[in-house]
């Protein structure tokens, strides 16, 4: 079988491929990863074999300075909100729904998946695959398959808040008549201009099933009446890919004092210019603790966080997943995969949330059930970090709950359990 796997140019929305992509080879498929230029590394880090789509962009820094200037303020750096949170949802109205998918669509989807079209199409002309494997927000994917007549997937690089708004939108539509959809007119459009006379419906926004990795503590569409998937959900235990790395000496010794790791992730930094939260108050914060702190911080960020205690140290890099195994508690900004990473060796965490996606969601969650902790920016201050990493330090039923997610998420399927069902999506026809 040969399957090509495509995700925009963010290293977060690449990861999750990786352990499909694994275990696809591994069973001795042909594979081949399709993104953006500025990713490429991440794939071939993997040892996978990449191909390389449209080019790179700045579109965060874009949109913000177009936001600012409507404002008119000055163009800083600074997070944005998915207005996909569950609340936002249930309260929007029907013209509010309207003018929220024009924006999306205008200055973001189209942005981000209408250059990687004609590559991605050339390329599937070219590979013939049986197969497309598509990242939750990379739409050139569904679009380029459709068109070629191939059945695809999408694989979920966080929490599935896509669906339930879909299906509100959708309740409302029925309710207020017809009307112009901007996002099945914008991929309808796209297909059209591909020779496709099919139409778009809501398969091309969800894909013929999808693959997630959050276990069902984590997930925001369990148990919601208004989140019921609109395609088969293929669960699969989370795989960390931390790229390539070489253990430091430190890390391969046991710490003499409990180690607390502080991290925020990539994109704030990379696509932003900042994080979210005052990284030196953190610091301090855990400081105070008598702990080893372990700080991941690039390394032209280091100077401007200023002087620190001895028992603090900073790092540019280090492979997450074996730093988690070695922490008592793990301090972070709530991205799913980072989350993932620290739940599945049974660490309490401390989520200070990021404004980009799901992350306060995902930190409700986590505190919801009982293995961790969440922690607004605004309020997450020296002495609040000190005394909440103290309880994920001392208090048993928090440390229960981790190991618990732990358990929750050792007994989701593996990547390999897979393949099977990503063979017999491969075997259907696809209806026009």
């Amino acid at each position: 079988m040969r399957v090509v796997m495509t995700a925009l140019g963010e290293r977060t929305h690449v990861l999750p491929l990786v352990p499909v992509a694994w275990a696809l080879r591994a069973a001795g498929h042909e594979v081949t990863v399709a993104t953006p230029p500025r990713v490429l590394d991440v794939v071939t880090g993997a040892g996978l074999r990449g191909a390389p789509l449209g080019r790179d962009h700045r579109a965060y820094r874009a949109l913000e300075r177009l936001d600012a200037l409507e404002r008119g303020e000055d163009a800083s750096p600074g997070g944005t909100t998915s207005g996909f949170a569950p609340a936002a949802v249930r309260r929007r109205t029907w013209p509010e729904w309207q003018a929220f998918y024009r924006e999306n669509v205008g200055l973001w989807w189209r942005l981000m998946n209408d250059p990687l079209v004609p590559d991605l199409v050339a390329l599937l002309d070219r590979e013939r695959p049986d197969l497309v494997l598509w990242e939750g927000f990379t739409w050139a994917g569904s679009i380029a398959a459709t068109a070629a007549g191939v059945p695809h997937a999408r694989v979920l690089s966080g929490s599935d808040l896509l669906t339930p708004a879909r299906r509100r939108y959708r309740e409302l539509a029925a309710a207020a008549g017809p009307a112009p959809d901007p996002v099945l007119g914008w991929i309808g459009g796209r297909l059209a201009a591909l020779g496709y006379r099919g139409g778009a419906d809501e398969r091309l926004l969800t894909g013929l099933a999808t693959v997630d990795y959050l276990p069902p503590a984590l997930n925001p569409g369990i148990g919601s009446a208004t989140a019921a998937p609109a395609t088969t959900t293929l669960p699969v235990r989370y795989v960390p890919s931390n790229g390539r790395a070489v253990l430091p000496a430190w890390l391969r010794s046991r710490p003499r004092r409990p180690r607390v790791c502080v991290t925020l992730g990539q994109s704030s930094i990379t696509n932003h210019g900042r994080y979210g939260v005052a990284l030196r108050d953190l610091l301090l914060g855990v400081a105070e603790l008598d702990v080893e702190v372990v700080a991941t911080v690039p390394a032209d960020l280091h100077a401007s966080v200023g002087p620190l205690p001895a028992h603090v140290r900073l790092e540019s890099f280090v492979p997450l997943d074996a730093l988690a195994a070695t922490c008592s508690a793990v301090v972070d900004h709530g991205g799913a995969a980072t989350m993932c990473t620290v739940a599945r060796h049974g660490v309490p965490q401390l989520v200070v949330p990021d404004d980009t996606y799901d992350e306060a969601l995902l930190g409700d969650l986590l505190a919801r059930s009982g293995a961790g902790l969440t922690c607004p920016p605004e309020r997450a201050g020296a002495a609040a970090v000190t005394a909440a990493v103290d309880r994920l330090l001392h208090d048993g039923a928090l440390r229960a709950g981790a190991a618990r997610l732990a358990g929750e998420m050792a007994g989701m399927p593996p990547p390999a359990g897979l393949v099977p069902q990503l063979e017999a999506l491969a075997a259907r026809p696809v209806a026009a």
